[in-house]
């Protein structure tokens, strides 16, 4: 880790983030996506060459625990006892 460094910072959550998936397409361009989710019960999805997330939705009333995705869907779930799945290809 002595070879780390920071690339890049996002700040769009209102409260603490409790969970964050990331996928890479091309890591040696930094190229891929992120999704986040966290207390405020938002997810957002961002492209790791912007720091402005691309879409934010409100997910849920009460904070999100846990956030992961493909292609296609993204499935959060949260304090509400809930599993949801927002589906992207049906838009």
């Amino acid at each position: 880790m002595d070879s780390a460094k920071l690339v890049t910072s996002f700040e769009e959550h209102h409260k603490r983030i409790e969970s964050v998936k990331l996928e890479m397409s091309d890591p040696s361009l930094g190229h891929g996506v992120m999704v986040s989710a966290g207390r405020d019960g938002i997810v957002k999805y961002w492209a790791l060459t912007d720091e402005n997330s691309i879409q934010t939705f409100n997910a849920s009333r009460e904070p999100i625990t846990c956030v992961t995705f493909d292609k296609y869907r993204i499935v959060i779930a949260s304090k509400e006892n809930k599993i949801k799945i927002f589906d992207f290809a049906s838009t």
